[in-house]
This record gives structure tokens, sequence and C-alpha cells, in this order.
């Protein structure tokens, strides 16, 4: 089975481009931070995610912008291309199938749900000690609870 679930920030807004005559993609990295970064030290990954679909990519571009917390959900996919000179390069990314807000508990007055109320998110402690990240989902469009995007 082929599943990724990535939770982290956007390291850039969401760059919309059409393909074909009535297709779109959005593309856009999210910082993942690494659990075994050295004392005192932050590292991340900077994972690619491509959404396809019209409706999906322009939702993702409207709602996502660089610094905002993401839960992704797809599969991982690998292309690879002949260059010019006859080598070869491949290139690695998550296809999503779904994008979730994520409410952050960091008191920057920005909850992250991409309503832009600044009501902040309850803190709980994760296992590790520090402030957790839950993702909230609930069907675009629902009047409350959870938000979640589902392509």
């Amino acid at each position: 089975m082929n599943q990724v679930v990535i939770t982290g920030r956007l390291a850039n807004d969401p760059v919309v481009r059409e393909i074909g005559e009535e297709n779109k993609v959005a593309e856009f990295r999210v910082a993942v931070d690494r659990r075994w970064a050295k004392e005192g030290q932050q590292s991340a990954d900077f994972i690619q995610v491509k959404v396809y679909g019209a409706g999906r990519a322009d939702f993702v571009a409207q709602y996502f912008q660089k610094g905002k917390p993401i839960e992704v959900v797809g599969s991982l996919h690998i292309d690879t291309v002949k260059n010019d000179d006859d080598t070869y390069t491949s290139y690695t990314y998550i296809r999503a199938d779904e994008v979730n807000f994520v409410l952050s508990d960091k008191k920057d007055g920005n909850s992250g749900d991409g309503t832009g109320d600044g009501e902040e998110s309850t803190p709980r402690q994760a296992p590790s000690g520090r402030n957790s990240t839950r993702v909230v989902r609930k069907p675009v469009g629902a009047g409350s609870g959870r938000k979640k995007l589902k392509f």
C-alpha cells in the first residue's frame, strides 16, 4: 500500500498552473520537522506536494499560504525523465488525495485553520513533552466541527 501522511508547514505559497485546457495542478513544499535533530537544533525535510484538479488546485491556493500548518494525505510518486545528455533525473513528490487544515498550539494569533479568526487552540502536551499539533477535519463548507478537504 502506497500511502503517505505528513504534517508540517507550507514552505512556499502554492503555485497553480494549467495542464491541458480544463485541468490544473497546485504545487508546493511542506517543511516537516525531523524527529531526531541534535539537541538544541532544528532540522526539517522539505517535501514536494502536487494537488491535481482545477477546483482542488484553486482551493489550495486560496486557503493555504506560506507558513500555515497543513496535513497532506496521498501517495508517493517518483517521476524519471531523460536529460539531453542521456542521463536520468528522478523527482519524488506526494500526489495529494487529502489536504487538511491543522490547528497549531503556537501563540502567534493564527489558528492555522484558514479562517483567520485568531482563536487559539488549547495547548496539549505531546508524549515528547513539546507542544502538540492537532489535525482538524471537517468537510469543506460544513458549519461546525472538523475541517477536511478530501479529493
